[in-house]
């Protein structure tokens, strides 16, 4: 009952976060991901969503906050489309969303730039947990 609520509290924030579906925005997602890299911090501060909302505002998306599981959500109503996982090879810019559980309320979020996956810290690998949970990974259309 409380995931309800709060989903659907995320799709009101969906829709008066986003009145207006642009996806035809200048955008730059190396920049956004060196912006990632350069303001990552080198453990986890618990707000992953809150710094690639803002790498993604510096490459020119005009997304708002949401929780990180949220992003599956959005990201598609900014141009952003759902990538393979079959044979899949990052591309720098590419943005994977991890599914919120018990444990880990929020989810997860983080782009990669390049080299590696940052959200609010650099990772070691794309999976920051222990256990494997559920994940999209999402690449803009322009890419």
């Amino acid at each position: 009952m409380k995931k309800a609520i709060i989903f659907l509290g995320v799709l009101v924030l969906l829709y008066i976060g986003t009145p207006f579906l642009v996806t035809n925005y200048p955008l730059d997602m190396k920049r956004a991901a060196r912006f990632a890299t350069k303001n990552a911090a080198p453990r986890s501060k618990t707000c992953c969503a809150w710094y690639v909302m803002r790498a993604l505002q510096e490459g020119g998306c005009p997304i708002s906050i949401y929780p990180a599981w949220a992003y599956r959500y959005v990201l598609p109503l900014h141009g952003f489309e759902e990538v393979s996982k079959k044979n899949y090879s990052p591309k720098t810019g590419d943005i994977v969303v991890i599914e919120c559980s018990k444990k880990h309320i929020w989810g997860h979020i983080a782009i990669f730039n390049g080299r590696i996956w940052v959200s609010d810290f650099k990772q070691r690998s794309m999976n920051v947990y222990k256990k494997r949970y559920p994940y999209k990974i999402y690449r803009h259309k322009k890419l």
